[in-house]
């Protein structure tokens, strides 16, 4: 039954068997004497360094039952780490392949007939693997963070079955997810305009506002911009928003802290205004001018799209233009407003009659060779633009909105035009800010307070029937690359969605999302002219096929459709009662868990111990691996039709080049690298103050495009280590002291002639393996071991004390406290390895930054990777790491990608393979692609076990019965 696909690595397991059968070893003879001469001083006759007595093993079967243990001296003894270098005593290289061999032949007796594929637990989709799920199988984008509660990690991941457990609590959270995701989806009850009004005493109040003083009005003022603020979950439409207020001259002009310009009124700091926001979006501003005697109702027109969103009302600090985004007080940009703005009550009135449509940045047409940002905006620069287009039925009034920002520079303010066709019907003054810049000697309260704040602009004009196009176009492209002020060089125009709201049409039932419209779209689904539940078959059919991942029986596709029946019996529409049926197939084990590799004897193909995946399994196995997320139809297609793994290395090429692949970025990389965990580390702000989450965000954000880079490049993965080049914004480059770029915008930029390679010179990386106080050699140490060796050092005894534990006797610098805690043999056994590693890095203080001193002395960046591997510098060290351990680096990388996509640990019965897929990367010159085709290809990804457990029983779907 082997498949020619799998011929290379039983190749491997027959390769061990036959060192086994003709040249056995034996414990006595060949292993017991070596350990007296090298091993007993340290690890015999009650000498237990490290835990460990070597003495105790007087058998072979006493080896065997101790696997773990003899797997950590095999790989000491191979990597000449014991007995400790600074021993004279040395066992030739003979000698070491001699114990190297002995260990491995009593530790890996595997049949070349009989290979373990191991066992794969079946287990429910992570978070991350649920989301990216919901949004190809629906399209709707559901926030599994913010619904469920955090995955465990094994092995160094969130998708190893072994942790995965599914708590009652969860099962409960699916079913409220499963009605959210498709209430989403398929809108099946009327849409109808509600009035909300909210006391101001209950709504949110910001920093400095005071609560009810007392006859339900409360008080805002712009020091710290507050606000009030009441969060709604809203069907998409046009709103209207009121706000209750009046404001008084007096109060609120308070002296602030962290700038050089105090606030000081010397003349009229013009009139107290109100601003209405939704979420962070300005949507517009009014002069309050009433008093506690007149106040007065200030109310705004504005699109809302569909979800959850902060409607607020707030004393906003202003911004806009060059004096404004120079001016910092209290830590805040923008002037302060004067006085105080008191508020009775917030409403929001809604759907209002409009047949609204926003359409977001990344999916408008443009000119002008536009920047994607990050957040997903158009930045356009050399007077480009953006389109939409939609019809109307009838002519009609019609409000255009753009919500857009803007980089200023120059005398001018950035300007954007409103176009209907190719006529030109408004133009506007962007003062809307973009993200500021931090001047020097501007202390800044919260990086938050940085960040873009948009705005709504827009236009009402009566339009004829038909056709049309709605371009908002950047006229006036300016650069200034002299300025002296960051803020202020170079003029561009960022547009974040258009919207079209056309008065007087009835709200729009929201379109169902893409996947699901081509379902119900399908002729043999129209209701009208066909059986209703035949229309209800040929839209569950095919939703369970896809979520399920598999072929689905007529029988399982019946027993959804009771589901069906059940709505309509109680009077629920078509849609409904689909929408009833969908909610089953994603609340059915066969939706939600994964894996179960195993097969039972009675499903088997033969009388082999193991048999392949059936090629739904694999199409699953290799989607959840690379995308985090369902097979699409290709996959599920070729699996279908028994092509998949023929055509597994051509798949594989198309999956890594797909946007989806973004995946193994986020949840591998991520995690192996452990850059997820970065924003859990908190530097000392004194001692780090340029740190902040802005930095923090562009160290993650470097590695995150680093690894995409070696992935869509198909590089060598020896560039993780070596690498002389990476990805930076303006205030990463700065902050390594590379030459100076301009903007947000992330950049390819070369390391050459800098002390920087690859990866393990990442401000990220230094960041999360350092002390909050100061660096930390030992961490450093123990990340290149463990994530880039595979060499991990045991866990430290429990009663060891930390190195920096107050009144503890350790002096002098940072290196002669580690040497002087090495003293102790107990901790020399681990600290020997990971030190003189970490020191490498010595030369990168802990945040990443480069630094020639520690304090007032010298830093020492020379240590020893092993006995025979000296290095004075960082860049030394990643040299001598893809050079004299570049076999237990790949072994490392091909472990850790072959635990994340067999979502279990890796065994001894693993080793064969993982040697198989080493011999397959190096084949394949080392590139990426031939790491991720070869353990697609490997034995364990490929096969399962036949297990005698009794097959689980179905439960699709709950049965439904009642009674008509």
């Amino acid at each position: 039954m082997l498949r020619s696909l799998h011929v290379p690595l039983f190749a491997a397991f027959a390769t061990t068997a036959a060192m086994a059968d003709t040249d056995t070893l034996l414990l006595d003879r060949d292993l017991t004497p070596l350990l007296e001469q090298y091993c007993y001083d340290c690890h015999a006759a009650g000498e237990e360094e490290g835990g460990l007595a070597l003495d105790i093993y007087t058998t072979a079967d006493a080896i065997k039952t101790d696997r773990d243990r003899w797997e950590v001296v095999l790989r000491y003894v191979s990597h000449r780490e014991m007995p400790p270098p600074d021993r004279r005593n040395q066992p030739s290289d003979e000698e070491r392949d001699l114990i190297a061999r002995y260990i491995e032949q009593e530790l890996y007796q595997l049949d070349p007939n009989h290979p373990d594929p191991g066992h794969v637990v079946l287990r429910r989709l992570n978070r991350a693997e649920y989301q990216a799920t919901i949004r190809d199988l629906i399209g709707v984008e559901f926030n599994a963070t913010a619904e469920f509660p955090p995955d465990d990690s094994g092995y160094g991941f969130d998708n190893v079955g072994d942790v995965l457990s599914l708590p009652p609590v969860l099962l409960e959270k699916y079913l409220a997810a499963a009605d959210q995701i498709l209430d989403t989806a398929i809108s099946t009850d009327p849409i109808r305009s509600q009035v909300r009004r909210i006391p101001a005493s209950l709504a949110q109040i910001g920093f400095n506002a005071l609560g009810d003083r007392g006859d339900g009005w409360v008080h805002l003022i712009s020091l710290e911009e507050d606000d009030a603020a009441v969060e709604l979950t809203l069907p998409a439409g046009d709103y209207q928003f009121r706000v209750h207020a009046y404001a008084t001259r007096d109060g609120g002009a308070l002296k602030g802290q962290g700038s050089d310009t105090p606030l000081v009124f010397e003349s009229d700091p013009g009139p107290t205004k109100l601003a209405l926001l939704l979420d962070d979006t300005f949507v517009t501003d009014f002069t309050v001018t009433t008093d506690a005697d007149h106040p007065a109702v200030y109310e705004a027109r504005l699109g809302v799209p569909a979800g959850q969103h902060r409607f607020r009302a707030a004393v906003a600090r202003q911004r806009g233009g060059e004096d404004n985004e120079t001016f910092m007080l209290n830590g805040r940009v923008g002037h302060q407003q004067p006085g105080v703005v008191y508020l009775k009550w917030l409403e929001i009135e809604g759907p209002l009659a409009a047949a609204t449509q926003r359409t977001a940045a990344a999916d408008l047409s443009t000119t002008g060779d536009p920047i994607v940002t990050q957040q997903g905006d158009q930045l356009l620069r050399a007077n480009g633009s953006v389109t939409t287009t939609f019809d109307l039925p009838r002519e009609t009034e019609v409000i255009l909105r753009a919500q857009a920002f803007a980089q200023q520079a120059g005398d001018e303010p950035a300007r954007m035009q409103f176009r209907i066709g190719d006529e030109t019907i408004q133009e506007f003054d962007v003062l809307a800010p973009a993200r500021h810049e931090p001047l020097p000697r501007q202390r800044v309260f919260s990086t938050a307070l940085l960040v873009p704040r948009p705005q709504i602009y827009e236009h009402t004009i009566r339009l004829p029937a038909g056709p049309h196009t709605f371009t908002a176009a950047f006229v006036n492209d300016f650069t200034d690359p002299a300025a002296a002020n960051p803020n202020l060089r170079d003029r561009n125009l960022i547009v974040r969605s258009l919207e079209v709201s056309p008065l007087g049409q009835p709200v729009l039932t929201p379109a169902k999302p893409a996947p699901l419209a081509a379902l119900f779209a399908h002729p043999d689904a129209d209701p009208t002219s066909h059986d209703p539940r035949a229309a209800a078959r040929a839209i569950v059919a095919p939703f369970t096929r896809r979520a399920w991942r598999r072929p689905v029986t007529r029988a399982e596709t019946d027993r959804l459709l009771q589901l069906y029946d059940l709505a309509r019996h109680q009077g629920e529409s078509f849609d409904a009662g689909v929408k009833l049926a969908l909610k089953g197939a994603l609340v059915s084990p066969h939706f939600l868990l994964l894996g179960g590799a195993e097969v039972t004897p009675a499903d088997a193909t033969s009388d082999d111990a193991v048999q392949p995946l059936d090629e739904f399994a694999l199409a699953s196995r290799l989607s959840y691996f690379l995308w985090s997320s369902m097979p699409d139809d290709e996959l599920l297609n070729l699996a279908e039709h028994q092509q998949l793994r023929d055509q597994l290395p051509a798949q594989v090429r198309r999956m890594l080049a797909s946007p989806k692949a973004r995946a193994l970025v986020e949840n591998f990389a991520g995690q192996w690298l452990q850059i997820r965990s970065l924003e859990t580390f908190s530097p000392d702000r004194k001692l780090f103050p340029e740190y902040d989450p802005v930095l923090r965000a562009a160290m993650q954000r470097e590695t995150e495009l680093f690894f995409e880079h070696v992935m869509r490049e198909d590089r060598s993965v020896f560039d993780f280590l070596t690498a002389d080049y990476t990805f930076v914004n303006a205030r990463l480059a700065q902050f390594y002291g590379l030459p100076a770029l301009t903007g947000d915008q992330f950049q390819k930029v070369s390391l050459a002639d800098t002390p920087r390679r690859g990866v393990l010179t990442h401000a990220s990386v230094l960041t999360l393996t350092s002390n909050p106080t100061r660096t930390s050699p030992v961490k450093r140490g123990k990340w290149v071991l463990e994530n880039l060796l595979g060499t991990p050092p045991p866990p430290p005894p429990p009663d060891i004390p930390e190195l920096d534990e107050p009144g503890r006797a350790l002096t002098g610098t940072l290196r002669e406290q580690l040497e002087q805690h090495r003293d102790s043999p107990t901790c020399a056994s681990c600290h020997n390895r990971m030190d003189p590693i970490g020191f490498g890095l010595e030369n990168f203080d802990a945040i990443g930054a480069w630094r020639d001193f520690d304090g007032d002395q010298p830093v020492d960046a020379s240590g020893s990777l092993g006995r025979r591997a000296r290095f004075e510098s960082a860049a030394e060290l990643v040299t001598l790491l893809a050079e004299h351990r570049r076999a237990e680096f790949l072994r490392c990388m091909a472990d850790r990608l072959l635990t994340y996509a067999l979502g279990r640990g890796t065994a001894y019965y693993d080793r064969p393979a993982i040697n198989e897929i080493v011999s397959q990367v190096e084949a394949g010159e080392d590139r990426f692609s031939a790491l991720v085709l070869a353990i697609a290809e490997s034995f364990p990804f490929q096969m399962r076990r036949v297990v005698t457990a009794p097959p689980a029983p179905d439960v699709a779907a709950p049965a439904v019965v009642f009674t008509p």
